[in-house]
């Protein structure tokens, strides 16, 4: 018995330009996120809506261009049977302060729900399937005039698949 659940279907020579990079980060706690829906006509494979608790909303969190990450790595083990996604994000904020540290440890203890605008502007949501967790975190004030002052952050999360596009109106019902 097949497991496919998708079909193989190709892809076109796509000529748009691509750059690197992350443009928007969005930050909600997890447990404010009642539902998140796919579509399956016009937007089939792309989140909908994402229903939140009364008046929750996802924060913007803002960093300096080139700085920041996301990435998604598989992972499979067919004989263990595992197959899963790892969704991972680093984010930069200079300038180390009083708020950012207070900030750094609410991302640090809570599970978190992550919604990313590339550079692109392809918008992905990071935990479907599961919250993220900080995975690491540092502060670090650089050595020279020209090192960094910063906070830097990994938020990690493990989903069945790679993460879904994320419609328009379903982002600007919950910024």
């Amino acid at each position: 018995m097949a497991c496919n659940a998708y079909t193989i279907a190709g892809l076109v020579n796509d000529c748009a330009r691509s750059k690197g990079g992350i443009k928007n980060v969005y930050i909600a706690n997890y447990e404010d996120v009642v539902s998140v829906s796919v579509g399956t006509e016009g937007d089939k494979e792309k989140i909908t809506a994402i229903t939140m608790k009364d008046s929750a909303k996802f924060k913007k969190y803002y960093f300096r261009p080139n700085t920041s990450s996301h990435s998604d790595a598989l992972t499979r083990d067919d004989a263990n049977g595992v197959n899963y996604v790892t969704s991972t994000l680093s984010l930069v904020f200079t300038r180390q302060d009083t708020l950012k540290r207070i900030e750094m440890t609410a991302l640090c203890v809570n599970d978190l729900a992550i919604i990313v605008e590339d550079a692109n502007g392809f918008v992905t949501y990071l935990t479907k399937d599961a919250p993220a967790t900080a995975t690491e975190a540092a502060g670090d004030t650089g050595t020279a005039a020209g090192d960094g002052n910063k906070y830097t952050i990994t938020l990690s999360a493990d989903n069945e698949t790679f993460p879904y596009e994320v419609t328009a109106e379903a982002l600007a019902a919950v910024i």
